[in-house]
């Protein structure tokens, strides 16, 4: 098959989120079974290089009065970048010729508007519950074929729009983030306001004899201002590093997840990332986190306090036989037979075998 993924999200390399790198190897994988893979995505506006050059293409481009798309294959597939999507769509399924399109993140409901003209099967996926940023009723679009990426936002998309979701949960090559930790430090990844940073800051002043690091430095110096935090370097157990591209490099220190999420996350990729490695996470009873936390780890509600947090990270920290009860159950979970790349790739490929047949 010839497979169009539609992300009104950023892609790689320019974001390393949850949703692109779940997109980046979902597409790797159909890859290798063979199937031709293409994605189109927005340009996001930063300064390094990767994005001025082909901002600079973009405009020199659109000066030309030719349709502002480029190509770059550095992801291993081709994926076109642009502006905005709705305007170039034609232009782009003109140039793939898919035979199925996957419309996933952000504006899926006027992206579906102008592909479901052209009479090409539509597949849509589901990664968040923040209805928002649809840009319209998901009612409209809602007897397509939908793909859900955990059983809450699933259920979250039936009792809203009717939906009827399948649930695949998100691709995740294991092999990319398997460790041998040195399990000496609590990790947190995205240092958001979502994310619970003040719970987590919270936490770090509570537990002044373990060491934490954080991940995303930018983000954090952001949010530095807005919510009063202090400089890392002043923090004697806090580190705050960049994000990185290759995740195992924090991972292989890793002993503790914490994840005080105050957002209804979908899932919880970073969960599972760290448990094939046996290391068990804390994370809030938010979303789908039960769900991809299950036995191995503590889930705790958001609302109670940050001593409450504390007490129960230092008595997975101190106790021998709780944390390696917990870490066995973590990579048990990370085993499950429906995050296997078998698994997945078959239920994917089932769903949109289907839709090109019903097209």
């Amino acid at each position: 098959m010839r497979i169009l993924f539609v992300n009104s999200y950023y892609f790689m390399p320019q974001s390393r989120g949850g949703l692109a790198r779940t997109l980046d190897q979902l597409a790797r994988g159909l890859q290798a079974r063979g199937h031709q893979v293409s994605a189109i995505a927005e340009l996001k506006n930063n300064r390094d290089f990767f994005s001025l050059s082909r901002r600079i293409r973009l405009r020199l481009l659109r000066a030309l009065g030719k349709a502002p798309i480029i190509c770059d294959i550095q992801t291993g597939f081709r994926v076109l970048r642009c502006w905005r999507i709705e305007p170039v769509i034609r232009d782009a399924i003109d140039k793939e010729r898919p035979d199925v399109i996957v419309v996933t993140g952000g504006r899926i409901v006027p992206i579906v508007r102008v592909i479901r003209a052209l009479g090409i099967p539509i597949v849509l996926q589901v990664h968040d519950v923040e209805f928002k940023y649809l840009e319209g009723d998901f009612h409209e679009v809602a007897d397509l074929p939908c793909v859900a990426n955990s059983r809450f936002t699933a259920q979250r998309f039936n009792e809203a729009f009717g939906a009827h979701c399948d649930t695949i949960l998100p691709f995740i090559s294991l092999k990319d983030y398997e460790v041998q930790s040195s399990r000496e430090r609590v990790l947190f990844i995205h240092p958001e306001q979502k994310k619970g940073i003040e719970k987590a800051m919270e936490i770090v002043a509570l537990c002044p004899e373990i060491p934490f690091t954080f991940v995303g430095r930018s983000t954090y110096e952001t949010l530095r201002s807005t919510l009063n935090l202090p400089d890392p370097d002043s923090v004697a157990n806090l580190e705050v590093l960049p994000n990185m591209g290759d995740m195992r490099e924090v991972y292989r220190r890793a002993r503790i997840l914490l994840v005080p999420s105050r957002w209804e996350e979908a899932f919880g990729r970073v969960v599972i990332e760290a448990q094939v490695s046996g290391i068990p996470v804390i994370a809030s009873k938010r979303g789908g986190l039960a769900e991809a936390a299950q036995d191995g780890g503590i889930l705790l509600s958001f609302d109670d306090p940050a001593q409450i947090w504390a007490q129960h990270l230092k008595r997975l920290w101190t106790d021998a036989g709780l944390y390696d009860d917990l870490s066995s159950k973590a990579r048990q979970s990370a085993q499950r037979r429906e995050l296997t790349e078998a698994f997945q790739l078959d239920a994917h490929e089932a769903v949109l075998i289907a839709a090109v047949g019903r097209g």
